[in-house]
């Protein structure tokens, strides 16, 4: 539930001041704010947590119970027994996206044999791997995303397991990926601007997947935006390239193609390098 303003309160004797989401953003909220954010309501001392979405809001801190009677109580559904109803976006951190991009490049360097081989190893320690039982985990479930996640910090103390970012080639994208984020891998076939949109085609085995550079792009990444005609000189001395993105898989309006919204410039890449990179190559290399 989203709650439009917050009292900042440093302590129990603080009587607190007014603070709106105008008031943050994401460098006061972690100097200043975080950990010092309550429900509006009096005498309600639910704890907050600042979200940088578009817009930003503030929400109910995970687990926290606000006051019976309160303008933002809410009850928790509950569903099946072994996990808790609440899920948490958490956003990837940076040495996560560039350990996901580097596997997925080598994994789409591999041959067919080698990638079976790892396979084979891979099932061998999942069946050797000493078993665990989470019947009686009672956490949250942990969604991993490149943006408008909170900070992994605000869930310190609590068990959980982060569930990886799946790597996908573009011709096994399926429905279930839809509205999740995924790494996906394809070889560069072509690129357009639309109505202000940069729109990257990708394929693999014939399997057309469009790469969405949109204006969550720009405005996440503004030092990237002007950096994609660097692809095609590139692609002028190449004759292919493997490109690998880390975003949010919808369909195309006409429902007929997957998409992949990008959200961060860190998380595209050619060849391993993102836009950044692939400039200062394309400044040393002849062309």
């Amino acid at each position: 539930m989203s709650i439009p303003n917050a009292v900042y309160r440093e302590n129990d004797d603080d009587l607190g001041v007014p603070v709106y989401v105008t008031d943050i953003d994401k460098e006061s909220y972690r100097n200043k704010f975080k950990y010092h954010l309550f429900c509006p309501t009096e005498n309600c001392k639910a704890k907050l947590v600042y979200v940088q979405t578009k817009p930003a809001q503030f929400r109910t801190w995970r687990l926290e119970d606000h006051l019976s009677g309160c303008d933002y109580e809410f009850v928790r559904q509950g569903i099946k027994a072994g996990r808790s109803a609440e899920e948490i976006n958490v956003e990837m951190k940076d040495d996560q996206r560039r350990r996901v991009l580097k596997e997925a490049l080598e994994l789409a360097r591999m041959s067919e044999q080698q990638i079976e081989n790892l396979r084979a190893k891979r099932r061998e320690w999942r069946i050797n791997r000493s078993p665990k039982t989470d019947k009686d985990n009672k956490g949250p479930k942990i969604n991993v995303v490149t943006v408008d996640g909170i900070d992994e910090g605000e869930i310190a103390g609590v068990t959980y397991r982060s569930r990886p970012v799946l790597k996908r080639d573009a011709d096994v994208l399926k429905e279930t990926d839809i509205g999740k984020h995924r790494c996906v891998t394809g070889y560069f076939e072509r690129q357009v601007e639309d109505e202000g949109r940069i729109i990257v085609t990708i394929f693999r085995k014939k399997t057309q997947v469009k790469i969405m550079f949109e204006e969550a792009f720009r405005a996440n990444s503004p030092n990237f935006v002007g950096l994609f005609h660097h692809i095609d000189k590139y692609l002028s001395k190449y004759n292919e390239a493997i490109c690998i993105g880390i975003g949010e898989v919808r369909l195309s309006k006409d429902k007929t193609q997957y998409e992949v919204q990008i959200f961060q410039g860190e998380d595209f890449t050619i060849d391993g390098m993102n836009l950044l990179g692939l400039a200062a190559h394309n400044a040393h290399e002849k062309f």
